[in-house]
């Protein structure tokens, strides 16, 4: 089964949700604190754009890997609900507003979500 974006959104926002597993200033950190890829063992805290990375084992970097389509369609979504609720970028949300409008953004792009497949319109 593949999951949809409002699927990922969901696990995504779900290990947010737990403020100590949320981090600022870096798409993932290890328990020390120290930036690591979102997609490393070490990762315990992740941004709001890393933890759409970590849920679907997609290395930023990795631009040959098809399911970055799947990551890029859950980040314009946060995107436009981090807009549409502040009027700047998630990640701006996350690094500058904080943890509870992080969660906010979550919400309103799972709402959004809820009726996105991946591949629409192909």
């Amino acid at each position: 089964m593949t999951l949809t974006p409002a699927d990922l959104i969901t696990a995504a926002g779900t290990i947010l949700a737990e403020k100590g597993r949320w981090c600022q200033g870096a798409l993932a950190r290890d328990k020390s604190g120290v930036p690591v890829s979102p997609t490393s063992r070490r990762a315990r805290r992740w941004d709001s754009a890393g933890v759409v990375y970590s849920v679907t084992k997609v290395k930023p970097d990795d631009f040959s890997d098809p399911a970055l389509n799947n990551v890029g369609a859950v980040l314009a979504t946060l995107e436009r609900a981090a807009n549409r609720l502040y009027g700047r970028g998630h990640i701006t949300v996350n690094d500058e507003l904080g943890h509870a409008d992080t969660m906010e953004c979550f919400r309103l792009a799972y709402r959004m979500a809820k009726h996105l497949h991946f591949g629409q319109g192909d």
